[in-house]
């Protein structure tokens, strides 16, 4: 959970311990991002913080340039993954999933 939601496990610790009297709205909204919570159970992460939540963000709009997506479809042995800006995943594929249709194909 630290390492997913970019904090320290020592502040992580402290904040499920109650330790941690403030958590920032950003560290809140990254828990809750990695906990995979709603709308309305971030708000209420963010009341049981004490801190009134901001509007939640909108799914990114964010296009990937085609040469990253080519690089996406040429890993097919690991799960890889393109995010935007704001960590937001933007594609992904499994291991050993073909790529799509025109998509370059990885010769071994």
């Amino acid at each position: 959970m630290a390492h997913l939601s970019g904090v320290s496990v020592d502040y992580y610790i402290r904040l499920e311990q109650g330790r941690a009297r403030r958590p920032s709205a950003q560290v809140l909204d990254a828990l809750a991002r990695v906990l995979g919570l709603d709308g309305v159970e971030r708000e209420h992460l963010h009341r049981l913080a004490h801190r009134p939540a901001h509007a939640p963000r909108r799914p990114s709009a964010a296009r990937p340039r085609p040469e990253l997506l080519r690089v996406l479809h040429l890993v097919t042995d690991a799960p890889a993954f393109l995010t935007d800006r704001a960590i937001g995943r933007l594609r992904h594929r499994r291991p050993g999933q073909p790529p799509p249709a025109g998509q370059p194909r990885r010769h071994r």
